[in-house]
């Protein structure tokens, strides 16, 4: 179902005689631009309710998050896929110590640990660790990407760049401007020819790459466009393409559309100091808020629940990874990565 349907669906006058609707949504738009927000708005976060009214009917939960396990430490091993070095301190257990991000996909989850100066990989299925890459001078305000082809992009901040390592480990591509990204922050990565986006905290804007690691386009205030950050803290893609960007000096999140046009905002009245976020395949958005304390779970542009923890309550969330039905919060004040079971929302 494509977002003009999930919209005409969702709303009030679905019953409507076909040629009132556009006219009833012209006239309560005050001018063009509200009128985009109101009409964008609406279907974001919506899906299929046929399909949710389906898996609401086979038991779901309506916990949308439900604690699973923690990560926190494993025995060092060797990574069979990277060409490291076998560790000197093979068999030792490696505690985290200062999480700053996660990517996930199956069994593999992907850590940037500041303490370690590395990024680790994750093996829940034996369970071990191994070490991926070495990332000196790693600190908070970073992020990590995994692809659908494993590669991972690392948002080198220090070095003003972001690097993208092959499933074995080695160097693919590094993406950098000194004039465009002084201070990358987040990465995101389209499917298919969409590109390598990358947010900049101290430019408040996103550059685009192609794959071939060129500037393609800018979007943001300094582009000359209609679109204004405040500031980038976070981003995050859903599953129909659309790019959540967190403005935490606004207090909101912007959505664009996979082409990049904007399409509106959301959370300023339930949003404080917001941060870290992520998108699961229903398009609920989760943004980590008040001081990385509670995460705040939105559904079509509205506040519908907050999460502040399992066992313990969330101190220092740095940063969220969703993959299929796990919700992956990197929370470097305890220091720990919590993973919980996503529910599907129930209409």
């Amino acid at each position: 179902m494509d977002s003009r349907r999930r919209l005409w669906t969702t709303l009030p006058w679905v019953h409507l005689p076909p040629p009132l609707k556009p006219l009833l949504l012209f006239l309560g738009c005050l001018s063009l631009a509200s009128c985009g927000v109101i009409a964008t708005l609406a279907g974001i976060g919506d899906r299929d309710q046929a399909q949710e009214r389906s898996e609401c009917a086979q038991g779901a939960s309506p916990n949308p998050a439900q604690w699973w396990r923690t990560i926190s430490s494993a025995r060092m091993a060797v990574d069979p896929l990277t060409i490291q070095s076998p560790p000197a301190d093979l068999g030792r257990r490696v505690t985290l110590l200062s999480p700053v991000a996660v990517a996930a996909r199956d069994n593999d989850v992907f850590i940037a640990d500041a303490g370690q100066g590395a990024i680790l990989r994750f093996d829940r299925s034996a369970p071990s660790v191994s070490l991926f890459a070495a990332a000196p001078g790693l600190q908070t305000g970073t992020d990590l990407f995994l692809d659908t082809f494993q590669s991972l992009y690392f948002v080198d901040t220090p070095s003003s760049q972001v690097i993208q390592f092959s499933r074995n480990g080695t160097v693919a591509r590094r993406y950098q401007s000194s004039a465009e990204l002084p201070q990358p922050n987040s990465v995101v990565v389209g499917p298919g020819p969409r590109g390598v986006y990358v947010g900049d905290g101290l430019r408040a804007h996103i550059v685009v790459f192609n794959r071939l690691g060129e500037i393609t386009r800018v979007i943001g205030a300094r582009a000359g466009g209609p679109i204004r950050f405040e500031s980038i803290a976070a981003m995050a893609q859903g599953e129909d393409g659309r790019l959540y960007v967190v403005d935490r000096l606004a207090h909101r999140v912007h959505v664009l559309a996979p082409q990049g046009s904007y399409q509106g905002t959301f959370g300023h009245n339930a949003l404080t100091t917001p941060g870290a976020i992520a998108v699961d395949r229903y398009n609920r958005v989760f943004v980590s808020d008040q001081g990385g304390s509670k995460i705040r779970i939105f559904r079509s542009g509205r506040l519908q629940a907050s999460l502040e923890g399992a066992a313990r309550p969330f101190q220092q969330i740095a940063d969220l990874w969703i993959d299929s039905e796990l919700l992956y919060v990197a929370d470097m004040g305890i220091p720990r990565v919590e993973v919980f079971h996503l529910s599907a929302p129930c209409p």
